[in-house]
Order: structure tokens, then C-alpha cells, then sequence
């Protein structure tokens, strides 16, 4: 049982059920089925942890850290992550999988080289965030807003459904395939003809 207050070092937890989670500390850990929906994650720290079909939706993360940890197939759904701890100097490092992340924001982030492969990431926000580099393969971005967002060297080559505006963001280098590179042209004021 996952309790407050605690460090664990490389201990598996399978479906386990969560509503308050203070100060706990996890170093290499699996957590498969566990259920922690609209819980509330307080100052705890995540490093080389695996979180694999879990339900995260709505979690509040108030000030925690991640190091290292990947996200298989879960759901988090409404996740503010902006409110997890994240600076320059410990950045919020995350790899999402096969992840449902409708909804979830991702505001004044630093957000470098990170993975979001095969996710849903219907209408998120991403505002005011660096994404150099970032990984967005096979992903569904409907209704995804990206503004004042650093897409540099970005790749949305397997990407589909994405409406980047191209003067509020910053596109240098970003990969992007035909036909779904088309939209880039949606918000530019031209009209395209036969």
C-alpha cells in the first residue's frame, strides 16, 4: 500500500487505488492498473518510474517532480501538468506512449526533446512552452492549441489533425509530411484554388 511520507526503491504496484499522495519519494518503480483519478499528488518525486495503464485523469500534481519516467497506455485526462515542479535546472521529464491526454495543459514549460508518441492529445493546451526537438509520431492533435510554443526541429511527420499557427509559434526546422501539412495553411491569409 502507497502511503504518504514514504521512499520506495524498485517496488512494482498493480492496481492500486489513490485519493491523496504527500511527500512520498519513488526510485524505479512500476505502477500497472492503478487508479488515481482526481487525486492529489503533493511534493512527492518520480525518477526512472514506469507508470503502465493507469488512470491518471485529473490528477493534481502540486509541485512534483519527474525524472525519467514514462507513461504506457494511461489515461490523463484534464492533467494540468504546469502545476508539477519544473524549472531549468530540474526540468519535467516525461516520455507519454499510446497515452490519452485530451484536455491536459502544458503552460510556461520547458518541454525539450520530450515523446509523445501514438497519444491522443485532443484539445490540450500548450502555451508559452519550449518543445524543441519534441516527438509528436502518430499522435491525434485535433483541436490541440499550440501558442507562443518553441516547435523548433519538432516532429510531426506521423502527426495528423495539428492546426499550428505559423506566426504565433516557432517553426524552424520542424518536420511535417504531405497531406497533413496542409493545415499550416488554414490560419495564413491566402486562398487556395484548383
Amino acid at each position: 500500500m502507497i502511503q504518504s511520507h514514504n521512499e520506495y526503491n524498485d517496488v512494482t504496484f498493480k492496481t492500486q487505488n489513490l485519493n491523496k499522495l504527500e511527500f512520498a519519494v519513488f526510485y524505479d518503480c512500476v505502477f500497472e492498473g492503478c487508479v488515481w483519478r482526481e487525486a492529489h499528488v503533493r511534493a512527492c518525486r518520480f525518477v526512472d518510474c514506469v507508470f503502465e495503464s493507469c488512470d491518471l485523469s485529473m490528477v493534481n500534481l502540486l509541485d512534483s517532480a519527474f525524472a525519467g519516467v514514462t507513461f504506457e497506455d494511461c489515461e490523463l485526462v484534464g492533467v494540468n501538468f504546469s502545476q508539477a515542479r519544473h524549472s531549468v535546472s530540474e526540468p519535467l521529464d516525461m516520455r507519454f506512449n499510446g497515452c490519452r491526454l485530451a484536455f491536459a495543459s502544458f503552460t510556461n514549460m520547458t518541454l525539450d526533446a520530450r515523446v509523445f508518441e501514438d497519444c491522443a492529445l485532443n484539445e490540450a493546451l500548450f502555451l508559452n512552452t519550449s518543445l524543441v526537438e519534441s516527438d509528436f509520431s502518430g499522435s491525434d492533435l485535433s483541436r490541440a492549441q499550440f501558442d507562443n510554443c518553441d516547435l523548433s526541429n519538432a516532429d510531426f511527420r506521423t502527426a495528423k489533425n495539428y492546426m499550428i499557427d505559423v506566426y504565433a509559434n516557432k517553426l524552424k526546422q520542424a518536420r511535417f509530411r504531405l497531406p497533413e501539412v496542409m493545415n499550416l495553411l488554414a490560419g495564413l491569409p491566402i486562398r487556395i484554388e484548383d
